[in-house]
């Protein structure tokens, strides 16, 4: 199964972006056909119920939405995904050629020799080694915490920085497609990174790892540039090396010191080279008193093998290891990525739902035409994999006048899932204390998902995204809370259609609070 990339699940929020425009008659339409003829052929059993035929299902969906859009104009339309990678590249070119620069101006400036005073090897390994090592572990702490936006910004201030000059240059580049975008879709293209970063919870990880890289590459070409200035001072100019040491450190101190540092390297390269030796050490210490013209030049240039190896070893090396485990990193997040948030379920919803259509077929097409019939079977399979049960909170005012049977009808109908429970609610956090307790105690047990019923004609207002905050926060960043929107009650039927102005401005709010996980679903869609 080919791999998805960060720069796919970009062009993805994309299309959900532009779905926005359209009514769900529409997108169920545009999706279904999308499934019987360029998804179900590849599945390998029919059903995208499971984790990995949903994975594959959405990315089949997704290349058909890219044909389809190119389709639409004779010009090459540009996506945001294109423009991601692009991006990337640049800024990792930038980096690159910045860590050079930084690496070999550095080691240069601690190259110089004037034939009077040597270069103080304590300086340079200090500089060009402990420092990076100490660069390096405090990176590592990277791998101890949760890579999210708000642990960055709290343990690091690299990441959010390259974070937003990433987004900078993807600005720029937007804009140099404009001739090629309209109006509509430049907004878009605006707004789908916007999304992305919101979804913190869902894109964090990705996010991450491709910032971890780029920092990596760049510690790459900084200690690429510190070896190549190394080497070219050393085989351009006549250097001499020493060591001196206000404190009382000997001679046989210094020695043990650099020959447990070049344990990794003292087995393949010869001795003498990988490091001083007792006489060439005591050789070049340098003594201000003294002056250097009694020190010996095969002493003096000893120790520069030791330096470049030990660059090699502490400061290379490290960065090559962090950087495959970048790479590394974000395969695997992208490949435990969690297709269960809102928008894909709601996709595989519409692909799932068969279409009832009254049209009829001309005989000699008949076996071109995919089997609508078996849309019920792949809903039940689809439902059977996935088997989730939710917990419905209702309203005090509406829990005399709903009917039960209705409500599961309803809850099958427009979110594919099974009724469980049914508790009562005020809709405020502090008032509904028990009702969430008992809701977490069920949903560590037998249920996986919670139901919020709203009527559409009241606005969202703050007690209620309050108690939608307060609900998120106790059940936890990933479980699933849809928000099943009604119309003005009957006294025999609550479910009524809901007006779409309603909607929109329920859909404005909770977009806002950037939960991948909270699904919103209106009553009168057809389904």
């Amino acid at each position: 199964m080919k791999q998805l990339r960060l720069s796919d699940l970009i062009d993805v929020e994309f299309f959900f972006a532009c779905d926005e425009d359209f009514s769900e008659e529409l997108l169920e339409e545009r999706d279904r056909e999308i499934y019987l003829h360029a998804v179900q052929p590849h599945l390998k059993d029919g059903s995208i119920g499971s984790k990995l035929s949903r994975r594959e299902a959405i990315r089949l969906w997704l290349d058909q939405r890219r044909n389809i859009y190119q389709n639409d104009s004779r010009v090459q339309q540009v996506l945001p995904g294109e423009t991601f990678n692009e991006a990337r590249r640049i800024i990792g070119f930038i980096l690159s050629v910045i860590g050079i620069i930084c690496g070999a101006s550095l080691a240069a400036s601690m190259l110089i020799y004037d034939g009077i005073e040597p270069i103080n090897v304590s300086v340079y390994f200090g500089v060009l080694v402990m420092l990076q090592v100490l660069f390096i572990l405090l990176t590592l702490r990277f791998f101890f915490i949760r890579s999210s936006n708000d642990r960055l910004k709290k343990y690091s201030v690299i990441y959010p920085l390259l974070g937003s000059f990433l987004m900078g240059v993807m600005q720029k580049l937007s804009r140099r497609a404009r001739e090629r975008l309209s109006a509509r879709q430049e907004q878009k293209m605006a707004a789908v990174f916007g999304i992305a970063t919101a979804k913190k919870t869902l894109y964090s990880p990705v996010l991450f790892w491709s910032l971890f890289g780029l920092i990596q590459a760049f510690g790459v070409f900084f200690n690429l540039g510190v070896i190549g200035a190394t080497l070219v001072r050393v085989f351009t100019a006549d250097l001499a090396f020493g060591w001196q040491s206000t404190l009382h450190v000997s001679s046989q101190a210094v020695h043990s010191f650099v020959r447990i540092l070049a344990a990794p390297w003292a087995w393949i390269v010869p001795p003498g080279i990988a490091y001083p030796s007792m006489d060439q050490i005591e050789g070049s210490r340098m003594v201000l008193k003294e002056g250097i013209y009694h020190l010996l030049t095969q002493d003096l240039v000893s120790w520069w093998p030791f330096l470049v190896l030990a660059v090699c070893v502490y400061g290379l090396l490290p960065r090559f290891i962090l950087t495959a485990a970048a790479l590394s990193g974000k395969k695997h997040a992208l490949a435990v990525f969690d297709f269960a948030a809102a928008e894909f379920d709601q996709l595989i919803t519409r692909m799932a739902q068969p279409r009832l259509t009254t049209a009829g077929v001309a005989e000699n097409d008949h076996q071109h035409v995919p089997n609508e019939n078996t849309g019920a079977d792949i809903v039940e399979d689809a439902v059977r994999v996935r088997d989730i049960a939710s917990i419905v909170l209702m309203p005090t005012d509406l829990m005399t006048l709903y009917d039960k049977s209705r409500l599961t009808e309803v809850i099958a109908q427009y979110l594919d899932w099974h009724v469980s429970d049914v508790l009562e609610i005020c809709g405020e956090a502090g008032a509904d204390q028990g009702v969430m307790d008992s809701i977490s105690d069920a949903l560590n047990n037998e249920c996986s998902a919670v139901v919020l019923i709203q009527e559409a004609w009241q606005p969202p207002i703050i007690e209620i995204r309050d108690f939608i905050k307060t609900l998120r926060r106790k059940l936890g960043q990933k479980q699933r809370i849809a928000v099943l929107l009604i119309g003005k009650p009957e006294v025999k039927n609550i479910f009524t259609r809901v007006d779409e102005p309603d909607k929109k401005v329920w859909y404005r709010s909770l977009r806002t609070m950037g939960d991948p996980y909270l699904r919103l679903e209106s009553v009168g869609e057809s389904r």
